[in-house]
């Protein structure tokens, strides 16, 4: 019995669909694609763009980001891009929190490189596992006191080898069995495993639909840090942002977490994320409300589809409550 995994799909021609035989093919195919998916499907669990501000001279920098890894501890890489304004060396810390509040950092790993000057660097980290368990993520960048400016953190899962039995996810990789024989039988397991299987990987390895990460220690926060209260308004709108769905209507559902704090005062219902801009002539979602109290809330939100199809998007909007303190968005990050 045999574990196949092919590098790439299996294209499994119209013509095997028009009454196929009660056999192994073109079924077996079909069930090692989806050995292939459990090995290659890659969603970003976390794609963020910084919005700290450019030309950073402290010695250390930290982002912290909310995180919702697989189910199944799976390896992850850390693809990193920044721009230094001369050469240095580059340390990258990255611990995980297993609670919301952030409290008991485990580090995961540290990595250097050197820096080239003027240029955008990018350097690969890992593979990494994140336990599933892991409610956040936090980086630290030690740059001595040369100025660079951090752009983008990508984190996608790069599993090395296809496990055997089901996973905790509920994903069960195909061994190919007796369907290798002349004459296998065919089960209604084997028919209905393509099927559970995709199901339990999209349900299983997220995919950040949108982010936004400011610096965690204040220093040089670019948009993050509310100071003044907007006039007329109880909440200071950050520039929504556009989500593409295709293929999904009438609604979509989007997981989402956010970390904030404030200098003084309550802290409850201080981030607001919503649609932006809904179709006109129906009813508008309700707004999702998050508090700003130092630990990863979390909530979903419902979005009503514009122009369903392969164009289908919905825009999202991220905005800040002012306390009697400044308020502090760290990040704020959302899945499908």
């Amino acid at each position: 019995m045999t574990i196949t995994t092919p590098s790439d799909f299996n294209v499994v021609g119209f013509g095997d669909f028009i009454n196929p035989q009660l056999d192994a093919q073109p079924l077996k195919k079909i069930l090692e694609n989806t050995n292939h998916a459990w090995r290659y499907y890659q969603p970003a669990v976390a794609s963020v763009c910084f919005s700290a501000g450019r030309s950073i001279t402290e010695a250390t920098t930290t982002f912290v980001i909310p995180l919702k890894p697989s189910d199944d501890n799976l390896e992850y890489t850390f693809r990193h891009t920044f721009v230094a304004d001369s050469s240095d060396t580059l340390v990258r810390t990255v611990s995980y929190s297993n609670s919301p509040a952030l409290s008991g950092w485990v580090s995961l790993y540290s990595a250097s490189s050197t820096t080239t000057a003027g240029a955008v660097n990018t350097v690969d980290d890992g593979p990494h596992i994140i336990p599933f368990t892991a409610d956040a993520i936090k980086v630290e960048y030690q740059h001595s006191s040369t100025a660079w400016s951090p752009h983008h953190l990508l984190v996608f899962p790069t599993p090395s080898s296809t496990p055997t039995g089901t996973q905790t996810s509920g994903f069960s990789c195909f061994d190919d069995g007796l369907l290798s024989i002349t004459g296998a039988p065919i089960t209604t397991e084997h028919l209905n495993r393509a099927k559970s299987n995709t199901i339990a990987l999209l349900q299983d390895r997220k995919a950040m639909a949108f982010s936004y990460c400011d610096e965690y220690d204040f220093r040089y926060m670019a948009t993050g840090k509310l100071t003044t209260a907007g006039t007329g308004l109880d909440y200071r709108p950050l520039p929504p942002c556009r989500v593409y769905v295709p293929g999904r209507s009438p609604t979509v559902t989007l997981n989402v977490r956010a970390l904030g704090s404030v200098a003084s005062g309550s802290t409850s219902n201080l981030i607001r994320v919503q649609q932006y801009a809904p179709p006109p002539g129906v009813n508008t979602q309700s707004a999702l409300l998050l508090d700003a109290n130092g630990q990863v809330d979390f909530g979903t939100i419902e979005c009503l589809v514009v122009n369903p199809g392969l164009q289908g998007y919905v825009d999202v909007e991220i905005a800040l409550k002012k306390s009697s303190g400044d308020t502090y968005l760290h990040s704020c990050v959302g899945w499908l």
